[in-house]
């Protein structure tokens, strides 16, 4: 039997060391230096510490490729299920155990997703119209911009205030606008638009950051209200184990739907 698997495995692997393992060697370093950022940008959007979005992306990857069947399927976080994340546990943002509700979320939609697969039940988004994506994605894209107005003028909004407060809330704080706050993030998009436009080859996200951050350390505009991520409280000896959320079971059936919604938005 050994003899058997080993004729099969090992031209296929000979084939792939030959033909492929450059490629994706490339196509990983680029991807890992772009999402690492980018999935702790996710984190600040479902309001939790960004360690945790660097992780989920590195851990969800890694066990993706090993137990997944899809060459294209993203694994980790996205902008979209970030912001659903936030709008369901809008109610406990400000409590002190709040990401526990982000772990028994996550937990719930995964366990619905795992029965929907097990069910063969995922073929249901098929029925979703492409309207319904290109109005959800756009209507997505439009929440997370106005969610970020805090972090975007550099004024104090709680994240748990709907749209048209936010908007009044922004409107009322004009006057405590961070110019330097705003001057970076217009710089950050500047550069990643202008990046995108000038060469594909060039991972823009990365590259934005990186510019943009050592203009930061530069100027020390640090010291004048630009918050670094170790203001938000990078933790110094994160580990990576299993843990149960530390929640009241009758809250846990309280969040079933609301995982449920997760679970469909992140399919589609």
């Amino acid at each position: 039997m050994f003899m058997t698997w080993s004729r099969n495995w090992l031209p296929a692997a000979q084939n792939y060391l030959r033909q492929s393992i450059r490629f994706d060697l490339v196509a990983g370093l680029t991807v890992a230096m772009v999402v690492l950022p980018q999935s702790m940008a996710y984190a600040a959007i479902a309001d939790v510490n960004p360690i945790y979005g660097i992780f989920t992306a590195i851990v969800t990857a890694i066990v993706g490729a090993l137990a997944g069947s899809s060459s294209t399927l993203v694994t980790g976080p996205t902008n979209a299920t970030a912001l659903v994340t936030l709008s369901v546990l809008a109610f406990a943002v400000d409590r002190a155990d709040y990401v526990e509700f982000v772990f028994a979320l996550a937990l719930l939609s995964g366990a619905i997703k795992l029965l929907l697969g097990l069910f063969r039940l995922g073929g249901i988004i098929r029925y979703i119209s492409n309207s319904v994506l290109t109005g959800f994605l756009a209507a997505a894209g439009i929440l997370i911009t106005i969610d970020q107005f805090g972090n975007l003028f550099g004024i104090p909004i709680p994240k748990d205030q709907g749209v048209v407060a936010i908007l009044v809330a922004t409107i009322q704080k004009i006057p405590e606008i961070n110019p330097y706050v705003v001057i970076t993030a217009a710089l950050s998009i500047a550069v990643m638009l202008v990046t995108q436009r000038s060469s594909k080859k060039i991972p823009a996200a990365l590259f934005s950051i990186i510019a943009v951050t050592a203009l930061v350390q530069l100027m020390g505009w640090q010291h004048f209200g630009v918050r670094l991520v170790s203001d938000i409280g990078l933790p110094q000896n994160a580990t990576v184990g299993f843990h149960l959320p530390e929640i009241p079971l009758e809250i846990m059936v309280d969040l079933l739907p609301a995982a449920g919604a997760v679970a469909l938005f992140s399919l589609v």
